[in-house]
């Protein structure tokens, strides 16, 4: 991990928290530009280097990069703060506080607006999904239950990747059998089989046809498939506990799925 590693939910906080504005007094430069292009900087309040204004030793690298420590300003002020003198600790840790309470109140307005918005759009586009369903002629097209949960769809999955691993295992052991087949299928026509005895196996394409394939390769993209879906499960969970701390069973899910994930990843492992 870098110094200046900043994970991605910081960063989303402060830029709701800034309402798109540079947070020195009076400053309206804007963070992003109309063309999403990123126009001013994010600053540490205490250096993350020796050396570096209000640097503290004592700070862990993730006091570095913390919330607390961080604000966006532009380039003029963020030079113009490295005054350590003009601007301590104190007074920028006021300066952030005091530019992100102009814009709480209005994002704890706008954020259920988007909400909202968000909710209509997608009610929109799965009941469209649904008349897709009704409108088919053919009678072939794959119905998706709309109304599925997340760990509903991840289930579905993961029964139907057990199933093809199931497929593969019958067809490898058909792959195996299949000389034998082929030589009682020439006793029925009374033909000799003597010749097929004198071709090396790695030459007769009746013996391990496709072996690699049906038995190494799409038995360990599957396990890698489960690996990843269980981690993606995992990491979903860890969101919902992360802004819902209250929510119990999401909780109780996660410490399942830790569990969960452990034990896949100490058991599955490639075939060779």
């Amino acid at each position: 991990m870098t110094k200046r590693t900043i994970r991605a939910e910081t960063i989303k906080m402060l830029l709701l928290r800034s309402g798109n504005q540079c947070s020195f007094p009076d400053c309206n430069h804007p963070i992003f530009n109309d063309d999403n292009l990123l126009i001013a900087q994010l600053c540490h309040i205490e250096s993350v280097s020796p050396g570096g204004q209000r640097f503290n030793p004592s700070n862990s690298l993730k006091t570095n990069n913390s919330y607390e420590n961080l604000l966006f300003m532009c380039y003029r002020h963020h030079k113009e703060t490295d005054d350590t003198i003009k601007y301590p600790v104190e007074k920028l840790k006021e300066i952030k506080d005091k530019h992100e309470s102009r814009f709480s109140e209005k994002t704890m307005t706008v954020i259920p607006n988007m909400i909202k918005q968000i909710e209509i759009e997608m009610t929109y586009y799965w009941n469209k999904l649904i008349q897709l369903k009704k409108d088919d002629e053919t009678g072939l097209m794959i119905e998706i239950d709309t109304t599925s949960k997340v760990e509903e769809i991840i289930e579905d999955i993961n029964s139907y990747l057990d199933y093809l691993l199931e497929a593969l295992g019958s067809l490898s052991n058909s792959n195996d059998n299949l000389y034998n087949e082929v030589l009682i299928l020439f006793d029925k026509l009374n033909l000799s089989k003597e010749k097929l005895d004198t071709i090396p196996y790695y030459e007769n394409p009746l013996i391990n046809r496709d072996w690699e394939l049906l038995n190494l390769g799409t038995f360990n993209a599957i396990s890698v498939i489960k690996l990843r879906l269980k981690q993606l499960e995992l990491k979903y969970t860890e969101k919902i506990v992360k802004y819902n701390i209250e929510n119990t069973g999401a909780k109780h899910q996660l410490d399942t799925l830790k569990l969960q994930l452990e034990e896949l990843v100490q058991q599955i492992g490639f075939r060779d």
